[in-house]
């Protein structure tokens, strides 16, 4: 694992998660972001080891041996953003609990809102979606 990269765990059968997925991939600043769904192996093992928990309803990002879940999570993708999607950072001061229930409160709906859905990267994303930390 390299320091530059960030890795993003998400619900790969969800289709606010893929369409959110797609999404990054179009803006985002560089393409130091790789991503990694919950259903696989390695993310239960990982996570579990490194947040004490799994959940297939929570985001996380992870950079520089650092976990961010939640809101956290994705104040943390944005960072890694183009202009002028970094000024969603502005969310950044609402309160954490705040901005975690609303998390929640989308992440329990978001397959009756959304659907399931399965993103299949092509061949030039490919590589930016991993199984395993070599």
């Amino acid at each position: 694992m390299t320091e530059t990269r960030a890795y993003l765990f998400y619900d790969g059968d969800c289709g606010l998660c893929s369409e959110t997925v797609q999404w990054i991939l179009r803006h985002e600043r560089d393409a130091s972001i790789y991503f990694i769904p919950l259903q696989n192996e390695f993310s239960r093992q990982f996570l579990t080891k490194k947040l004490g928990s799994y959940s297939m309803d929570t985001v996380v990002f992870f950079k520089n041996e650092k976990a961010y879940i939640k809101s956290d999570a994705i104040l943390k993708t944005i960072t890694h953003l183009k202009l002028p999607f970094t000024i969603l950072l502005i969310t950044f001061v609402i309160p954490r609990p705040l901005r975690d229930w609303a998390y929640q409160f989308i992440a329990k709906r978001r397959l009756t809102f959304f659907g399931q859905k399965c993103y299949l990267p092509d061949a030039k994303t490919r590589h930016r979606f991993i199984d395993s930390f070599d």
